[in-house]
């Protein structure tokens, strides 16, 4: 039987630098979110999952380590807004890596 501070869930981020298209000074840092889950085990989600989880019940928190949920309540924050984050097809975002840095959508999916 698992204890009950054990987290429950976790997620991992994994990134990889691609050329940017529209400038070849530039990199572009493509980012994934696999959201794992004992039941269901490890899925790839989209931003929007990843924010609809803050705005669900308060017990979604407990499931994750702090650190986790400080990252998803982070991008949460952040990102309410974006429009391309409510595709459910979306899977993969890429973040600008120079003056400032933004997530944007990317042209291919990570290992592609």
């Amino acid at each position: 039987m698992p204890l009950l501070d054990t987290p429950r869930a976790t997620l991992r981020v994994l990134c990889k630098a691609q050329p940017d298209a529209e400038d070849p000074s530039r990199h572009r840092l493509a980012v994934q979110f696999l959201l794992s889950r004992p039941r269901t085990g490890e899925k790839v989600r989209s931003l929007r999952e990843l924010i609809d989880l803050v705005v669900r019940a308060t017990h979604e928190q407990e499931l994750f380590p702090p650190h986790d949920w400080e990252f998803i309540q982070w991008l949460a924050d952040t990102h309410r807004n974006r429009q391309d984050g409510n595709a459910p097809s979306q899977r993969c975002y890429q973040l600008s890596i120079g003056a400032s840095a933004r997530i944007t959508s990317p042209p291919t999916p990570i290992g592609s």
